[in-house]
């Protein structure tokens, strides 16, 4: 296309359910092809996450999130840089207040609050919330049932910030992450956890924690996710997104059936 037209394509080709190339366009703005064309460097954190993210050592990061990535950096051109983090997800929420962390984050829920000083992309993980119990534990009908005893939560996460707000009356007990935290519920410390069912079902099939089990919904619906970036790169959301909304139902499909076993 002529560089005097205002919209920029790129096409890639891929695969679609009858195996069929075809081909796929990706319209990009001048202003945002000549973002892309400055060479950003564009630090991504990760941490250990599965099956979003894998971590191991001296492994490159693999996941859900990173097949993703893998294909918006395909369609796009941009260059994702991983960084291993260094910092519990709190302190890496403060740090992007300032930009003086990594540039991005792909797992993010979006909240009022974080949209002071992150950009995300239209939301592309979601799994439910629900609240697991050890399996001699009585009947829960919801959360209600909690009252006056002790949930362990992801210290960080917005359903910290939700629960702490609707339901003072439930004492919560912070861990750095989501296996700590289902540890924590199967060797007794708590009486109950509240998470992803994704992470929560992979974490407990890896660590063997059998006497653990869903007993009700949360209130929240669906755990969200979007890929968050700096609030002054606003074009990096828009090229990404692009990228996102391109990914077909047969892609998704086969990237959950690689990780997640159902």
């Amino acid at each position: 296309l002529p560089e005097s037209e205002k919209n920029r394509v790129w096409r890639k080709w891929f695969a679609d359910d009858t195996g069929r190339l075809i081909k796929k366009q990706i319209q990009l703005t001048s202003e945002e092809q000549a973002w892309i064309d400055q060479n950003h460097k564009i630090r991504v954190r990760v941490a250990n996450w599965p099956p979003f993210l894998i971590i191991k050592e001296n492994d490159p990061p693999q996941g859900i999130a990173i097949e993703y990535l893998k294909l918006v950096e395909e369609r796009t051109g941009l260059k994702f840089e991983y960084e291993m983090a260094k910092q519990s997800f709190a302190e890496f929420l403060e740090s992007m207040k300032l930009h003086q962390g990594p540039d991005m984050t792909p797992l993010i829920a979006q909240s009022p609050d974080r949209e002071q000083y992150l950009s995300f992309t239209t939301p592309y993980i979601s799994s439910p919330y629900v609240i697991f119990a050890r399996q001699q534990e009585g009947v829960l009908i919801d959360i209600n049932g909690l009252s006056g005893k002790t949930l362990a939560v992801p210290k960080g996460f917005v359903i910290q910030q939700l629960l702490e707000k609707d339901y003072p009356e439930i004492r919560l007990v912070l861990f750095e992450n989501d296996e700590q935290s289902l540890l924590a519920l199967s060797s007794g410390k708590v009486d109950a956890y509240i998470g992803n069912l994704t992470v929560a079902s992979h974490l407990i099939q890896k660590r063997g924690l059998s006497n653990l089990r869903v007993v009700a919904p949360a209130p929240y619906g669906d755990h969200v996710l979007s890929m968050g970036n700096r609030s002054d790169w606003p074009e990096l959301t828009t090229i990404v997104d692009k990228a996102l909304a391109s990914i077909t139902e047969a892609e998704k499909t086969a990237i959950r059936d690689k990780y997640v076993a159902l």
